[in-house]
């Protein structure tokens, strides 16, 4: 397994998407929102080291909608809203 770089693009990506996931997962199990606004700086900390490009949050979030689809045990048919999968040009042009 290859060692990621504390700080690295790579690095900063794994920690939005995490971050991404437990706020999504918190609202799934109905957790209140005043917890929400750590998650809120953190993921604005990890933003900020990725020069708050666009690009790396439409990933992250997608990276983290689908670990909690797993997590959650759900099955394509019974999300009931559309996910949208991070376009190829977004994945294409990612530093990694």
């Amino acid at each position: 397994m290859q060692q990621i770089k504390f700080g690295s693009d790579r690095y900063s990506v794994e920690e939005l998407t995490a971050e991404i996931g437990t706020c999504f997962l918190k609202s799934f199990a109905g957790i209140g929102n005043e917890q929400f606004e750590n998650n809120v700086a953190y993921i604005q900390g990890w933003l900020e080291k990725l020069k708050n490009d666009r690009k790396f949050i439409v990933y992250a979030s997608s990276c983290a909608q689908r670990a909690a689809d797993y997590i959650l045990n759900l099955k394509p048919e019974e999300v009931t809203e559309e996910v949208v999968e991070t376009p190829q040009a977004v994945a294409d042009d990612l530093p990694f």
